[in-house]
């Protein structure tokens, strides 16, 4: 089985044009199939996976259910499109599938791929992950065996990402919290200010994390992390109170309010010694872009209606 032959059978099997009862191995996905598509015939200008091709040399025909994850279908169960309108498609969505059921959602959702991720799992699974909306995840998920030990391997957009120590999650999640951004993390330059609201945990993580940097699970970590915004909101509120005093008495209070700020984030600072320079950790050097906490709890826009649907179907 595949990732692709699951959503294809969960969506009832619809006949796709010029697909024919021709049996032959997938060239896309390597495996046996009774109905099948020229090859040749399907793949067009705006096909460029050619390099991802499991198949290549075993036939020159395509599966239905590959020809039908290509094309241009909403996620099965997903509201049909309206007035004439295209709709949405596969691939703004991400996908994932056990035995329990098929779920889908989209970067809008991440709470809904982060828990089902960290989740116990029931028989052969598979997830595909999207981020940009623009690139076919879904028929290059690897599926996972029943008794898989370790926390298996998913497709996120284009590599494929061993599953690795949640705490790396949970440490950003405390991070971003404390006010630490996403561009930081990712670069491992922290501005002044990140220093002294989270030092000590800016410290232990990059100790126990920093060289995964780069990594792909060090990256769709932190694409899932999100902060906590109710602890945030309570940071802001008491460093809002700490401006106000600094204002009202005329002198710096800073040593109180960024401790206070430390207590509320979950992260605490510590004090640093009078000869410690700041300055960034090791890491790669670029350019830290524009502050993401003000673009929403997990450094992107708002989705849209229309996009920030999650659903999960029973597969009986």
């Amino acid at each position: 089985m595949t990732a692709a032959r699951d959503v294809f059978r969960i969506a009832g099997s619809p006949p796709q044009e010029g697909c024919e009862d021709v049996a032959a191995a997938c060239v896309v996905c390597a495996r046996d199939w009774p109905r099948t598509h020229a090859y040749k015939r399907w793949q067009g200008a705006s096909f460029t996976d050619q390099n991802k091709l499991m198949g290549h040399g075993l036939s020159d025909r395509i599966c239905e259910p590959c020809v039908y994850v290509h094309s241009w279908v909403q996620p099965p169960g997903y509201p049909p499109a309206t007035d004439g309108k295209r709709g949405v498609n596969l691939r703004l969505f991400s996908h994932m599938h056990d035995e329990r059921g098929y779920v889908f959602a989209n970067k809008g959702s991440k709470p809904v791929i982060r828990e089902w991720l960290r989740g116990p799992k029931v028989g052969a699974w598979w997830a595909a992950i999207a981020d940009s909306g623009q690139k076919h995840v879904l028929p290059w998920a690897r599926v996972n065996a029943a008794r898989w030990r370790g926390n298996g391997v998913v497709r996120f957009e284009q590599r494929d990402v061993v599953v690795g120590d949640w705490m790396l999650a949970d440490m950003m999640r405390d991070l971003l919290t404390a006010g630490v951004t996403k561009a930081e993390l990712e670069t491992g330059q922290y501005t002044p200010r990140a220093w002294q609201l989270a030092e000590r945990g800016v410290r232990d993580f990059e100790r126990e994390y920093g060289r995964e940097r780069g990594g792909g699970w060090y990256e769709l970590a932190l694409w899932l992390s999100q902060r906590d915004e109710e602890a945030v909101q309570a940071r802001m509120a008491l460093e809002q109170e700490a401006k106000r005093g600094r204002t009202k008495s005329g002198r710096s209070t800073r040593s109180g309010g960024d401790a206070a700020v430390g207590s509320a984030s979950g992260v605490p600072c510590e004090r640093r010694e009078s000869d410690e320079a700041l300055g960034p950790v090791a890491g790669p050097t670029r350019d830290v872009a524009e502050d993401e906490r003000q673009r929403g709890a997990d450094g992107v826009e708002p989705a849209s209606r229309a996009e920030s649907l999650g659903s999960q179907l029973s597969l009986f």
